[in-house]
């Protein structure tokens, strides 16, 4: 009978591990449970692996997204604001720097048992989504699984419901939950003015609940600030409150234009030159 293909193991109880190989191809190992796992535990941290995951969850953009190479400092930050008419005050580039280590620290102590809440908010463009990528990439990296929904997604197939009877509606919305809350990390991107109406906001307090009563880590970004968020007619204080409830990270990011637009002018300038 055939048995476990690490070292001497002798379990015969096995479960096939696919892996890719240096000139493109693939191998099969076929493992005992534990080795099994300890061997896809090993091969999720491999550099090219994390990065895969990392555009899979966030597209190519925030691949390589991490906390060292978002940018903080002043000169840089200024020269770049130049080239798009715009400027950052002294308190703006303290925001930004202090969002970076704030947020950093913060993933830092959730490694081990990742729990509590980043809400990252600000103007559209200043490295919200960033930071985000950066937070999961570091949770990645220490073992941790994620998923990234943005809201127009989770817009889209809640109102794809709106035609189903209304137990049929019950099923799909709490698969919907289930699949967004079965991770370690969940991040919720750009919650956004569509998010305000009462049937959204209601699935949107039953996600972060899930989230809460599982004590996993949630992340969220939107260009609203926590007074905007608060107001009834948006997400509302009670929904908020649950949303910031400690351990949490709640940063500022504050900027007159966007460091995006920004850059690709700095770019389009540079390779004009």
């Amino acid at each position: 009978m055939k048995q476990c293909e690490y070292g001497e193991c002798e379990e015969t109880e096995l479960y096939p591990l696919i892996t890719s190989t240096e000139d493109g191809g693939t191998k099969r190992y076929m493992l005992c449970q534990e080795h099994h796992q300890k061997a896809k535990e090993y091969l999720n941290k491999r550099p090219e692996n994390i990065r895969s995951r990392m555009a899979g969850l966030f597209g190519e953009k925030f691949a390589d997204a991490t906390f060292d190479n978002f940018v903080t400092d002043p000169k840089k930050l200024k020269k770049l604001a130049k080239y798009h008419g715009g400027s950052f005050s002294d308190q703006q580039l303290r925001s930004i720097k202090e969002a970076k280590e704030d947020v950093s620290a913060f993933v830092d102590q959730s490694v081990s048992d990742p729990s509590g809440t980043i809400l990252l908010f600000g103007r559209e463009g200043l490295g919200k989504t960033h930071l985000a990528a950066a937070s999961v990439r570091r949770m990645i990296e220490s073992g941790s699984n994620a998923a990234v929904w943005y809201s127009t997604r989770l817009l889209a197939q809640i109102r794809d419901t709106y035609s189903q009877s209304p137990s049929k509606k019950s099923e799909t919305v709490k698969s919907i939950i289930e699949t967004m809350t079965s991770r370690d990390v969940l991040v919720l991107e750009d919650i956004r003015e569509s998010c305000f109406s009462t049937d959204i906001k209601d699935y949107i307090f039953d996600i972060v609940n899930s989230v809460y009563r599982e004590e996993g880590m949630l992340i969220m970004t939107s260009n609203f600030t926590v007074q905007e968020l608060r107001a009834e007619d948006r997400l509302g204080p009670h929904l908020v409150d649950r949303i910031i409830d400690p351990p949490s990270c709640v940063k500022h990011i504050k900027g007159s234009f966007s460091y995006r637009a920004a850059k690709k002018a700095y770019k389009k300038q540079s390779n004009q030159s």
